[in-house]
């Protein structure tokens, strides 16, 4: 036997945790059965490792010792095969075995292999002390004992699996009755099959009322407006799909209507949906908190454009010298005035942006546009910031058509390309690249600047996020550039993501879903706004 095959068997055999066990009364009922109709006076159940016989089982032996190098039963578990002799004396293989030359004088002898898992791992073998010719009953009656033994093997192991199932369960309800959030899972017709506690009391039912009711139906009643296109949870149980972190409102049994954040995932089993699982979680007075957050933030900004508008027109005046000329000491601090008073409307401006974008009153309107023209505009509202820092803008666009809000997606672009010009060295270039692939509109934003340092990439979409503590002085940004982007984005149905590496340079990357135009004209190129 291999090494490697030999090793195998032996990590079946352990697998098993029948070695250094005391003998157990079921094998011991085998052996005798077995005894009796073979009408022997010794039979064994051995198992055979490396370097020994372990017996679970024997009768007819007061003395159960075997020696594993002296035994026959090696030559059964080598072979994985009966092994019959008839007279031990006479056999080549085993005439000067000690067992057959010196006391118990051995003659006859029948062994038949045990096996797990596909391994010989032991015998069910048969003694006697006159030679004997084995019959072919005799060979069937041990198929059959060796058949029951192996049984009884197996049901060591069913009972450790049963165990450890019935651990594995216990952790299961247990996560299940202290989670906080609700979890269903459903069935494969959509039928609710498990709640959890949580569920209960988010749904105001009990578990009874719940169970085998139709998911949809159960948390989206009939007089909602749930059953238009937009709805994710429906859409989901009708096209299996995966949904994380999407945010929606289900009714508890009780009419009242509540804000969740759910994901949902089917389950799959031999090629179809065996059920689905849900996990959600009560989030009314987050939003109760941020919709509040949100009106502060749009109040104050509101508050503040007035004056700042004002302000804004009283220094542009100063300072081009329309009600007089200023000293240079006065005409540098009213230039400060003036620069900071620009930032701070910038600032107003994107808080009101992403305040509208959060709470989804910004309306976005898709129609279609060439790519090549939403570009061009983005283009022409960075090229004075890139000339002035000396930055190259270059472009590789196509005609192919994007349905999105012209004036929100070139938004997004203004972003990118400003922060990339803000971040490049001079003399360095920002590439702009605009095409549809695989169904895709894909936009690209590309500098050769300082790149984002790794612990960062995952924090640069957040509100008022900075690269650098350094970064809103010196490069007179608000870090809402990028999360307005991605509100913007996001309301396209697409996604945005960056790859940057460090002092090499960043790629943002712009991904929207393509819509088949409807037959038509296309618009003419877009204008900036001041052009119409």
């Amino acid at each position: 036997m291999t090494t490697s095959r030999e090793h195998t068997r032996v990590k079946a055999l352990r697998a098993l945790g029948l070695l250094d066990q005391p003998g157990q009364e079921r094998f011991r009922r085998i052996v005798d059965r077995a005894k009796h109709l073979l009408d022997v006076p010794v039979v064994y159940i051995n198992l055979v490792d490396e370097t020994r016989l372990w017996v679970v089982a024997c009768t007819g032996q007061t003395d159960p010792a075997l020696d594993h190098d002296a035994s026959f039963c090696h030559f059964v578990v080598v072979d994985d095969a009966p092994v019959l002799v008839g007279d031990a004396s006479t056999d080549p293989r085993f005439c000067d075995n000690p067992l057959v030359v010196g006391p118990p004088r051995l003659r006859a002898y029948a062994g038949y292999p045990l096996r797990w898992d596909g391994q010989a791992v032991g015998t069910l073998c048969a003694f006697d002390v006159v030679p004997r010719t084995w019959s072919r009953a005799d060979l069937e009656v041990l198929a059959d004992m060796s058949a029951w033994a192996e049984l009884e093997l197996g049901a060591e192991e069913v009972q450790r699996r049963l165990a450890a199932a019935e651990l594995a369960q216990r952790l299961t309800d247990s996560v299940l009755r202290s989670a906080g959030d609700g979890i269903c899972a459903t069935d494969g017709e959509g039928r609710l099959a498990l709640v959890n506690p949580a569920a209960c009391d988010l749904l105001a039912a009990p578990a009874e009322k719940l169970l085998g009711q139709p998911l949809h139906e159960l948390l989206h009643p009939q007089d909602s407006s749930c059953y238009d296109d937009d709805c994710a949870l429906g859409a989901a149980l009708r096209d299996e799909q995966v949904l994380v972190g999407v945010d929606d409102a289900f009714r508890r049994q009780d009419g009242e209507v509540f804000l969740v954040q759910l994901s949902f995932a089917p389950l799959r089993q031999d090629d179809r949906t065996a059920g689905a699982v849900l996990v959600f979680q009560d989030v009314s007075q987050r939003r109760e908190v941020e919709r509040l957050k949100d009106e502060f933030v749009s109040v104050v900004s509101h508050e503040l454009r007035t004056p700042l508008t004002s302000m804004r027109g009283s220094l542009g005046l100063l300072a081009a010298g329309v009600v007089a000329e200023l000293p240079p000491e006065a005409q540098s601090l009213v230039d400060i005035a003036l620069t900071n008073t620009d930032r701070l409307s910038r600032l107003v401006a994107d808080i009101l942006d992403l305040e509208r974008l959060s709470a989804g009153h910004m309306h976005v309107v898709r129609r279609p546009h060439r790519l090549s023209d939403l570009v061009a505009l983005a283009l022409a509202a960075v090229e004075g910031m890139a000339a002035q820092a000396g930055v190259r803008l270059e472009q590789e666009t196509s005609d192919d058509i994007c349905w999105g809000d012209a004036d929100r997606l070139a938004q997004v672009l203004v972003n990118l390309l400003g922060n990339a010009v803000r971040f490049s060295h001079s003399g360095s270039a920002v590439r702009v690249t605009a095409r549809m692939r695989e169904g895709e509109i894909r936009f690209e934003v590309c500098d050769k600047g300082r790149g984002i340092p790794p612990d960062r990439v995952e924090q640069i979409f957040e509100r008022f996020a900075q690269v650098d503590v350094s970064d809103a002085r010196e490069k007179q940004g608000s870090g809402l550039g990028l999360a307005i982007c991605q509100s913007i984005v996001h309301a396209h149905g697409g996604r945005i993501d960056v790859d940057s590496i460090l002092g090499q340079g960043s790629t943002f990357t712009v991904v929207l879903p393509q819509r088949r135009p409807r037959n038509g004209p296309w618009p003419g190129p877009l204008r900036r706004k001041e052009e119409t």
